[in-house]
């Protein structure tokens, strides 16, 4: 039957009749055992959430400790609750069915008291009043428990319906409001069926997308093979908040915490996490203030990991992930143990770290005793070897793991038999990286000329990274002592300091397993710049003032090398002249024309001849850069004009050292 008073079925005369005449039969038949089989079992109470999670269960008799007065029940005995009814011939075999689960999830979190109902010899079925702690309202009409399987309502009760591996049950309390039923994933895009995640993992200090989806709650048809992501819509406006949970395992949300996150029209929404470890979420809604009920059924739990920096993992999951056996179970399953959820290792996968394993989830009936085997396997997994000596529930990762991945073999043991699982392969342990073809550095060694090295070639787990440092060294490349920082960039202009001296680079390469470096060969002797002498315009003529070049030192001479000539304010300035490159300063936007002229001898006479004119657009005003070409030593005339302005003259002489 289902579970409303608006909706309850009403048997007729005939089927009653049937009922009183085979009741007998059907206690007959419930007496035998059920398989044990995992279903998920949650049951969403009026203001918190009483259980959730996997479990192991079997269809068994069950009993009412409440009748609707809300006193002790009258008929406290026992009723068989395993899907067997002669109204209904389908199930012939007793099995798991959502009541009896639901009864069994409770006790196993010390809720002996689980349910209070009223049986229906009519349809050898109960109608749930209360489940736990959380009693129906019984002053408002329509208030009452409904079931779903896989997110459809069951049409027939919850000591009928039989249920198969992996089933989701859902009790509700008022369940028939026309609230949505909320449903929470990570990526949830991913999600089109079968066992809901319970557990995601985030970065830290980095975004985790989110979904809530809503399913249609007037349905009730016969629930699907198993959950599926058809019939969900996106829901907007879904509050998705931390959950406190109590000793006992009861949740609840914390929707005035500062970092619940609302879901947008698609249903998405985002959430960071700033601290490593678990991090339990489920979505829920606003509180009416009249009933003081959620406007929405509130969401499966989904428990977050967030890896510290450098781990793998977060250690073992909460409890409530992890398959839970009822007290009454636990003493029946067979003797030798037997292992329903395997071992699992975490912990950072790097050489001279600790990997630690769980014992996964085991049954047996006398207390289990585990041991443990570590394994070193090859980088795909395969070619697994015991590892001597390597028999503790955690393992240093030597350095003689790099390039390998591993695994461990829990043995389960009790009285009367064992067992082994063993867990999945580890990331492969990183191989630190090491250098098999040295740096090497390009370009010329000259004074304002840019050298580049390369990083050579290295060996080592991927991604590998790289800085450079640059060692200025003496003239037969040793005694080096390093010029600058580290940086990421692998270039270097050579400077008057390095004139006279060699040059190397070292290269730096890092990994998550470690940090070698490496040094190229030395460079030629790095030599002078030639030498640019700037005289004053002739006659004083032209307009600006240029601060030109002024190279370090004198010639041999004593002449200075560099002269600073005060001119008036001009629309085109020097403000830098070097050996391959002019900067100029310009007051508006135009194209600036730079003519080389040179001293030559024609019919006997000295003339200045055109060697090359350059034009550069200026697209506002500011500075910009020209671009000299190569000059042999020698005299020669700049004529620098911006569109428009009077050309600006500037003498220069190109000497060698």
């Amino acid at each position: 039957m289902r579970h409303a008073h608006a909706r309850r079925r009403t048997a007729t005369i005939a089927t009653i009749l049937v009922a009183c005449a085979l009741v007998m039969l059907a206690v007959m038949v419930s007496a035998a055992q059920a398989t044990p089989t995992e279903v998920n079992v949650r049951i969403e109470g009026r203001t918190q959430t009483l259980f959730e999670g996997p479990i192991l269960t079997e269809g068994h008799d069950v009993s009412s400790y409440k009748g609707e007065s809300g006193e002790e029940a009258e008929d406290i005995a026992e009723h068989p609750c395993d899907g067997i009814n002669v109204l209904d011939p389908g199930n012939t075999e007793p099995g798991p069915v959502p009541t009896a689960a639901s009864v069994d999830a409770l006790n196993t979190i010390g809720e002996t008291n689980a349910m209070a109902g009223q049986w229906y010899n009519g349809f050898n079925d109960y109608f749930v009043k209360q489940w736990g702690v959380e009693e129906e309202n019984a002053e408002s009409e329509g208030r009452s428990w409904g079931i779903l399987v896989n997110n459809v309502f069951t049409s027939v009760g919850g000591c009928q319906y039989q249920l198969d591996t992996g089933d989701e049950v859902l009790w509700t309390y008022n369940a028939f409001e026309a609230r949505p039923f909320l449903a929470l994933f990570a990526n949830g895009a991913d999600y089109a069926g079968g066992d809901r995640p319970l557990t995601a993992t985030a970065q830290l200090g980095k975004p985790l997308l989110l979904e809530v989806l809503s399913y249609e709650d007037d349905t009730e048809d016969i629930p699907p093979a198993h959950p599926q992501r058809t019939g969900a819509s996106p829901f907007s406006g879904a509050e998705v908040a931390p959950v406190a949970t109590s000793k006992k395992g009861l949740e609840k949300l914390d929707l005035e915490s500062p970092e619940t996150v609302s879901t947008d029209s698609g249903g998405k929404a985002s959430i960071t996490f700033t601290t490593p470890g678990w991090h339990r979420l489920k979505a829920g809604g606003p509180i009416e203030a009249e009933t003081g009920e959620e406007e929405v059924i509130r969401s499966n739990r989904l428990d977050v990991c967030v890896p510290a920096e450098g781990a793998s993992g977060c250690g073992d999951p909460p409890a409530e992930d992890r398959l839970r056996v009822p007290p009454r179970y636990q003493s029946q399953i067979g003797t030798a143990p037997k292992n329903w959820k395997a071992p699992d290792v975490y912990g950072p996968t790097l050489a001279g770290q600790t990997l630690t394993a769980t014992e996964g989830d085991w049954t047996g009936k006398a207390t289990i005793a585990y041991s443990y085997r570590w394994q070193l396997c090859d980088n795909t997994g395969g070619g697994c070897e015991d590892i001597p000596g390597a028999s503790g529930s955690s393992y240093e990762l030597p350095l003689s793991a790099a390039g390998h991945t591993l695994r461990v073999i829990v043995k389960a043991k009790n009285g009367v038999g064992s067992a082994e699982a063993e867990s999945a392969r580890t990331n492969e342990v990183p191989i630190s990286p090491s250098n098999t073809e040295a740096p090497s550095i390009e370009g010329t060694a000259e004074e304002g000329h840019t050298l580049t090295a390369s990083s050579g070639k290295w060996s080592g787990s991927a991604p590998i990274g790289f800085e450079y440092a640059w060692l200025r060294c003496n003239g037969s490349g040793g005694e080096c002592a390093q010029v600058a920082g580290l940086s990421p960039s692998p270039t270097y202009v050579a400077t008057a300091a390095d004139v006279g001296a060699t040059l190397r680079a070292k290269v730096i390469a890092k990994n998550a397993a470690g940090t070698a470096t490496a040094e190229s060969t030395a460079t030629a002797t790095v030599k002078a710049a030639p030498v640019i002498v700037v005289s004053p315009p002739p006659g004083g003529g032209g307009g600006g003032s240029s601060t030109g070049q002024t190279p370090t030192g004198q010639t041999p001479g004593g002449q200075v090398l560099g002269q600073t000539a005060a001119q008036p304010p001009a629309i085109v300035t020097v403000a830098r002249l070097a050996v391959r490159q002019l900067v100029l300063k310009v007051s508006a936007a135009g194209t600036v024309t730079v003519k080389i002229t040179a001293r030559k001898r024609h019919a006997g006479k000295l003339i200045w001849s055109t060697l090359k004119t350059i034009k550069i657009k200026a697209s506002k005003a500011g500075m910009i850069t020209v671009r000299l070409p190569h000059l042999s030593p020698g005299s020669y005339r700049l004529s620098i004009a911006l569109a428009g302005s009077k050309p600006l003259l500037r003498a220069l002489t190109v000497k060698r050292r």
